[in-house]
């Protein structure tokens, strides 16, 4: 009877005949269809998928038939072995496909066994990274960040949302607010961190941010922490938070200003609305970039506003909708709320 012997030791496999009272390995054969002839590390899901979708955008712009495509792959292989030596031992020795692979590929959005897939990844994000990358962040974004693709397309649908656009946020704010505790009388600067390392533990993400705030109510120190996603949408970006109270926070900026130099967003102009306690309200906010190491909880009084700089100023003396007893309904009918 013949059988392959696997030597694990020399990961070969052997030839030979089974004899009794010598038990070996037996595989068959045949390989079954569509089984992964395993090769390198396992890519990630997005990785494969924009592999092939980039080969068919390349296939497409440069008139390639099956056959070349078959042989630029082996062409390309060739070249990137003797150029890129550590990513081809991590990931694909060997760039080979014959036509009906690399077919089903094209024409079904297949993802072929991890020797071809991770031989299509290097050869498209390194010979075709233009066309290769955006298509990676759009995957990357279907796969890992579902509740920003849900929430663009509720909120922010038509805009080009990418990381990139995610990126240009990344870092330390302090962002000033009237305090609801003393919403007239006092202003607070919470701390606003956008990016990767916006949240410890978890998923790490150009879309993660956090909000932190501390105050005194009735003598004591409080404080608030909520984390959440940032949505940017055209120039404007809108920031969705929650706390481990239930409680949440919006956060919409509609004024936002970019160092170009740095492709980064400087300050940022615009509202928050707040459903963190037992009534909502409503708060002009400014956000300002500011070195993570140097950042301070601070409190102003009202008076010191105009000290603040213009960005601050324009928008914290727009006012406040907050709700607390002694303030509403107001508008001129606080008489309904007598005794009758």
């Amino acid at each position: 009877m013949n059988y392959k012997r696997i030597d694990r030791k020399n990961n070969r496999i052997q030839k030979g005949s089974h004899r009794k009272g010598n038990p070996v390995s037996i595989t068959t054969t045949k390989e079954k269809r569509g089984k992964p002839r395993l090769a390198g590390e396992e890519l990630p899901i997005e990785r494969q998928r924009a592999a092939v979708r980039a080969l068919a955008l390349v296939r497409k712009s440069e008139g390639w038939t099956i056959r070349d495509c078959q042989d630029e792959l082996e062409r390309a292989g060739r070249v990137i072995a003797k150029s890129h030596i550590d990513d081809c031992a991590r990931y694909c020795p060997k760039f080979e496909a014959d036509d009906n692979v690399i077919s089903r590929c094209l024409s079904q959005g297949y993802v072929p066994y991890r020797q071809l897939v991770n031989a299509l990844y290097l050869w498209m994000s390194i010979d075709f990274a233009e066309v290769y990358r955006p298509i990676e962040d759009e995957e990357r974004m279907q796969t890992s960040e579902i509740a920003v693709s849900a929430i663009k397309e509720l909120l922010a649908h038509g805009s080009d949302l990418n990381f990139d656009k995610a990126r240009a946020f990344a870092g330390t704010y302090s962002l000033y607010r009237p305090s609801h505790v003393n919403p007239n009388g006092e202003i607070g600067v919470s701390r606003l961190v956008v990016g990767l390392d916006a949240q410890a533990g978890g998923e790490r993400s150009e879309f993660n941010c956090t909000y932190e705030s501390r105050y005194n109510e009735d003598g004591r120190p409080r404080a608030t922490f909520a984390t959440g996603k940032i949505i940017p949408h055209y120039n404007r970006a809108l920031a969705i938070l929650t706390t481990r109270a239930k409680g949440s926070f919006v956060l919409m900026f509609d004024d936002i200003t970019a160092d170009h130099s740095e492709r980064q967003y400087d300050s940022m102009g615009g509202i928050m609305i707040a459903a963190a306690a037992n009534a909502s309200s409503a708060w002009p906010i400014y956000a300002v970039r500011t070195d993570a190491a140097a950042f301070e909880f601070k409190r102003y009084t009202s008076d010191q506003l105009p000290t603040l700089g213009r960005g601050p100023w324009d928008r914290l003396r727009r006012g406040n909708i907050y709700w607390a007893d002694e303030t509403f309904p107001g508008f001129g009918l606080a008489d309904i709320r007598k005794t009758k």
